[in-house]
C-alpha cells in the first residue's frame, strides 16, 4: 500500500534515483526540523504567556482583596482597568465569594458573561497547545478565608500570529534550501554516475576490441574509485599511495572546513536565541574570581565587551561597573549559597538591580548553577541574566493604583486603613497614643457646583497638599474620597501638638485657593479620636472620628471636635430617628399644623403656614428640629414633602369651601426636593388641577440659600411655579446672603423678615430701621412683606405702622391642628 505512492525506482536511472533520494530525505529533515522547532518555539511562548498571566493573578488577587471585603466596586473596576496595558489580556472578572460580579472589564467595553465554571479551589489554568487563548481561574482568600475569584481571559492570537509568520518564514527559507540542494543534487549525480559510464564504455571497447592498455580516468576515492583502480592496474603502488594521501588530505580539510561552518552557524543560532529572548549568558571561574559574558549581556547594559575592557572581567570590575550599590552584596551572597549547597543540580535564582552605561538602573532576574570537575570540585557556575525591567514598572503602577489616590497621590482608604491597623499595633507594643483625624472641606460642593469639577480636582489636589504641609514626615495623611481626607499621629510624646496641627491645618485650608483666574474659599471640620482611650479597635475607632466631624459640622465649621461619649448617644440617636424616620410616613405618624398668616391692616385670616409634625408612637411629638435635617440628608425629605403637598392642597380645597374663596396655604419647600424631586413635583400641578383648584391657592417658601446655588433645573423648576400661577415666598430673610439681585432675577412674591429681627424690636432699635427698610425696598420691587415671630402688640403695631402686609407669630395663634385651626376661623374672622 505504501509502495503504490512512489513511482517504480527500478526503472530509472543511476542519476534521477540519486536526485531523487535526495530531495526525499531533505525535504523530510527540513520539514521535520521545522515542524519540530515550531512547536517548541509555539510551546516556550504559551508556556511563558501562561507563567506572565499566573504572575498578573497572584498580583490583582492580592490588591483586590480590601475591594472584596469593602464591596469596593470603583476600586474593584479600577483594579481591572488597570490590565489595558497587558494587550494579552482580552477580558477580567472580580467575583465575591456568592458568585456576585463585583467589577467587570473587557479590552473592546463589551463586558462578556462570567464563565460558568469559575468556582474552583485553586489556582487553574485551561489552555492547549494548538489553542489561541487561555483562561485563568485562581480564588481569592483572606484569612484562609475565600473571600472571592478572579478571572482572566487571556487571546493569544498574536503570538499564533507572529508563530505562523515565523513559520512562513521557514517554509520560505526551506524552499531556498530545496532548491540549493537541487542544484547540488544535479551536481553531484553527475559526478557519481558519469564515472561508472565511463568504465562500462570502457570495459565494452575492450570487450569488443581487445585494447588493454585503454584507461578510465579515475576521480574519486570511493567504491567507484576502486572499480576504476582495478582498471588502472599498471600504476605504480607508491604513485598509488600518495594519490591516496593527497585524496586523504583533501577529505580533512574538506572536513574541517565544513564542521568549521557547522560551529559558526551554531553560535551565530545560539546568539540570535539570546537575542530574541533578551537573555545575558554569562560564566564565573571559582579559582579566578573572574566572569565571562557574550555580547548579548553587555546589550542589556547599553554598553560592548570593548567599551567595557573585553569579555572577561574580575568580580570587583563586575561589582563596580554593573551592580547597584544597595545589591552588590546579594551576588557574592547567592554565589556563595551555590558553591555550599550539596544538591545535585542545585539552581539559584534571585532580582537584583543593575546599571546601564548611561546610568539607567535596570532589574535583571538572574539563574545560575555550578558545574563539578571529576572530582566533585564545583570549578564553574554558569548563568543566564533577564532583563524584566518592564515587568517591575508595570507591578508598580498595579500596586500605586491600588493603594494610592490617582488625583492627590495621598494613600487611599485601602492604605489608610493597612497603616492605621500597622500603627494600633505599634501603640500596642510601645504603649505611646495615637490621634486620628477626620478632615471634611466644608463648602467643596459650592466650588464644584460654580466653577466645575475640574477646578475642584485642582483645589482637592492643593488641599491634600497644605494639609500634608502641616504634619511630621512619619504621620500618614490619606484621601478617603470626594472632600474627605484623614491624619494618622503616631507616637504622641505631647498630646497638646493635637490642638496645634489641628488648628494649623484649619488656619491652612481657609486661606483662599487660587485656581487659574478664579479664588476659591472652604474651610474644614475636624473631629479628633484617640487610640486606646476613646476605641479598642480600628472600626470603632473611625467612626468616632466620624462623628467628631459630623459635631464640627453642626457646631458651625471651621473647628475642630474631639470625640466623647455624649456623641455616640447622639449618633446612636440619630440612627435610631431615621430608622423609625423610614416607617413614620407608611404608618401615618405624620400630622399638619397650620399657622395663620393674618393682614395686618384688616386683621382678617386668608393665608396659612402647614408646618409638619411627626406623632412618634413611643417618644410623643417630635420637634421638626430634629427630624427634617435628618429627612434630607437621608433623601426622605421628597416624599414627605410630596405628602405635605397633597395634605395641604386637600385642606385649603376645604378652606375654599368653607372660609374664603381665596384661602392660601404655604408649603416649605427643602433644597434637596428642588434639586432632586423630578417625579412628584411634576405631577403637582395635574393634582391641583383634579382638585379643581387653581395655582394661587397654594405658596412655596424657598430659603436664599437655594437662590445662591440655583442652577439652570433649580431655576427652571421657579419658572415652572410662576406659569402655574403658584406664589413663593422667601423665607427667613435678612439672615443668608440677603442678595439683592436674587429678588431681581427670581420671580419672589413674598419675603419673611425673620423672628431675630422681630424678636427685640423696638421704636428705636436698629432692628426697627432693618425692618421698615426691608419693607420700603420689597414694596418698590413690588414685593408683599410677612413678619414672622411677632409675639407682642408693641411688635404688631410698629411693623403695621411700618408698612409691613402680614403677621405671623404667637402674638396671633399657636400652629394648630386641622380641625382646631378651622374652628378658630370660625369662631373669629380676623385677630387684632
Amino acid at each position: 500500500m505504501v509502495m503504490d505512492i512512489f513511482p517504480n525506482l527500478s526503472d530509472w536511472s543511476l542519476s534521477k534515483k540519486l536526485v531523487f533520494l535526495i530531495m526525499l530525505s531533505s525535504t523530510i529533515c527540513l520539514l521535520l526540523g521545522f515542524s519540530a522547532l515550531f512547536a517548541s518555539s509555539l510551546r516556550s511562548s504559551q508556556k511563558e504567556s501562561l507563567q506572565q498571566l499566573s504572575g498578573i493573578s497572584e498580583i490583582l488577587a492580592e490588591n483586590a482583596q480590601a475591594a472584596l471585603v469593602f464591596d469596593d466596586r470603583n476600586e474593584a473596576r479600577r483594579m481591572l482597568e488597570s490590565l489595558q496595558g497587558h494587550r494579552e489580556i482580552d477580558s477580567a472578572w472580580l467575583m465575591d465569594a456568592d458568585g456576585n460580579a463585583l467589577a467587570a472589564w473587557n479590552r473592546h467595553g463589551v463586558i462578556k458573561p462570567v464563565p460558568a465554571d469559575y468556582q474552583v479551589d485553586t489556582q487553574q489554568t485551561r489552555s492547549e497547545l494548538w489553542s489561541r487563548s487561555a483562561d485563568l481561574y485562581r480564588p481569592i482568600t483572606r484569612g484562609g478565608e475565600r473571600v472571592g475569584y478572579i478571572l482572566l481571559h487571556a487571546d493569544l492570537t498574536d503570538i499564533w500570529h507572529n508563530h505562523l509568520i515565523d513559520l512562513e518564514t521557514g517554509l520560505v527559507v526551506a524552499a531556498l534550501s530545496l532548491l540549493v540542494i537541487y542544484i547540488l543534487a544535479i551536481r553531484l549525480q553527475g559526478v557519481i554516475s558519469q564515472p561508472i559510464r565511463n568504465v562500462a564504455d570502457t570495459a565494452r571497447t575492450i570487450a569488443s576490441e581487445k585494447t588493454y592498455e585503454l584507461r578510465v580516468p579515475q576521480h574519486t576515492n570511493d567504491e567507484i574509485g576502486e572499480l576504476i583502480m582495478a582498471f588502472n592496474h599498471m600504476l605504480s603502488e607508491i604513485q598509488e599511495r600518495d594519490e591516496s594521501l593527497l585524496r586523504h588530505q583533501d577529505r580533512l580539510e574538506r572536513e574541517v572546513g565544513k564542521r568549521t561552518a557547522e560551529l559558526a552557524k551554531t553560535h551565530d543560532e545560539l546568539a540570535l536565541a539570546a537575542k530574541i529572548s533578551s537573555l545575558g549568558y554569562w560564566e564565573y571561574n571559582v579559582l579566578t574570581s573572574e566572569f565571562t559574558f557574550n555580547d548579548q549581556y553587555y546589550s542589556l547594559h547599553s554598553t560592548t565587551a570593548e567599551e567595557v575592557g573585553g569579555y572577561r572581567l574580575s568580580y570587583e570590575d563586575f561589582a563596580r561597573r554593573f551592580l547597584h550599590p544597595e545589591d552588590a552584596h546579594r551576588i557574592s551572597d547567592h554565589i556563595q549559597l551555590e558553591l555550599d549547597s550539596r544538591e545535585a543540580d542545585f539552581v539559584v535564582e534571585t532580582e537584583v538591580r543593575t546599571l546601564s552605561a548611561d546610568g539607567s538602573i535596570r532589574w535583571m532576574r538572574i539563574r545560575f548553577k555550578s558545574l563539578n570537575d571529576e572530582q566533585g570540585f564545583k570549578f564553574k557556575l554558569t548563568g543566564v541574566s533577564q532583563d524584566i525591567t518592564e515587568k517591575k514598572r508595570s507591578e508598580e503602577t498595579i500596586w500605586k493604583q491600588a493603594n494610592f489616590d490617582p488625583l492627590t497621590a495621598l494613600p487611599n482608604r485601602r492604605m489608610f486603613q493597612d497603616r492605621l491597623e500597622y500603627e494600633i499595633k505599634k501603640s500596642n507594643r510601645d504603649g505611646s497614643p495615637l490621634a486620628l483625624m477626620f478632615i471634611d472641606l466644608d463648602k467643596f460642593k459650592e466650588v464644584n457646583d460654580t466653577l466645575g469639577h475640574d477646578k475642584g480636582d485642582i483645589l482637592l489636589t492643593e488641599a491634600a497638599q497644605r494639609i500634608a504641609g502641616c504634619v511630621r514626615e512619619s504621620d500618614t495623611v490619606a484621601r478617603l474620597g470626594g472632600d474627605e481626607f484623614t491624619v494618622i499621629l503616631s507616637e504622641l510624646d505631647d498630646p497638646t501638638c493635637i490642638e496645634r496641627i489641628a488648628q494649623t491645618i484649619i488656619d491652612a485650608l481657609v486661606a483662599p485657593f487660587k485656581i487659574g483666574k478664579d479664588t476659591a474659599y472652604v474651610s474644614a471640620s475636624i473631629g479628633i479620636t484617640l487610640y486606646p482611650n476613646d476605641a479598642a479597635n480600628l472600626e470603632i475607632l473611625m467612626s468616632n472620628a466620624d462623628q467628631a466631624m459630623y459635631a464640627s459640622k453642626s457646631a458651625g465649621r471651621n473647628r475642630y471636635s474631639y470625640f466623647t461619649h455624649g456623641l455616640q448617644e447622639a449618633a446612636l440617636n440619630r440612627m435610631h430617628l431615621i430608622n423609625d424616620l423610614r416607617g413614620a410616613l407608611s404608618d401615618n405618624q405624620f400630622r399638619l399644623h397650620y399657622h395663620p398668616i393674618v393682614e395686618m391692616g384688616s386683621g382678617s385670616i386668608h393665608k396659612a403656614e402647614a408646618l409638619i409634625r411627626w406623632q412618634h408612637p413611643s417618644r410623643g411629638l417630635i420637634n421638626p428640629a430634629e427630624f427634617v435635617m435628618l429627612a434630607e440628608e437621608s433623601g426622605m425629605i421628597v416624599e414627605i414633602g410630596d405628602w405635605v403637598f397633597r395634605e395641604a392642597a386637600v385642606q385649603v380645597q376645604r378652606l375654599r369651601e368653607t372660609h374664603h374663596p381665596e384661602f392660601q396655604i404655604s408649603v416649605n419647600k427643602s433644597p434637596i426636593q428642588f434639586r432632586n424631586d423630578d417625579h412628584y413635583f411634576r405631577e403637582w400641578l395635574p393634582h391641583l388641577q383634579k382638585l379643581g383648584l387653581p395655582g394661587e391657592c397654594i405658596s412655596i417658601e424657598i430659603t436664599e440659600g437655594l437662590l445662591l446655588d440655583a442652577t439652570d433645573a433649580v431655576q427652571a423648576k421657579l419658572l415652572d411655579l410662576r406659569d402655574a400661577g403658584i406664589q413663593v415666598a422667601l423665607d427667613d430673610f435678612g439672615t443668608g446672603y440677603s442678595s439683592l439681585s436674587y429678588l431681581k432675577k427670581f420671580d419672589i412674591d413674598y419675603i419673611k423678615i425673620d423672628r431675630s429681627f422681630v424678636r427685640n424690636l423696638t421704636a428705636t432699635s436698629d432692628d426697627m430701621a432693618l425692618c421698615e427698610a426691608i419693607i420700603v425696598m420689597a414694596h418698590k420691587l413690588g414685593l408683599k412683606v410677612i413678619a414672622e415671630g411677632i409675639e407682642t402688640a408693641t411688635q404688631r403695631h410698629l411693623l403695621a405702622a411700618a408698612g409691613c402686609d402680614y403677621g405671623q407669630g404667637h402674638f396671633f395663634s399657636h400652629p394648630l391642628p386641622a380641625q382646631e385651626f378651622e374652628a378658630m376661623l370660625k369662631t373669629s374672622t380676623y385677630c387684632v
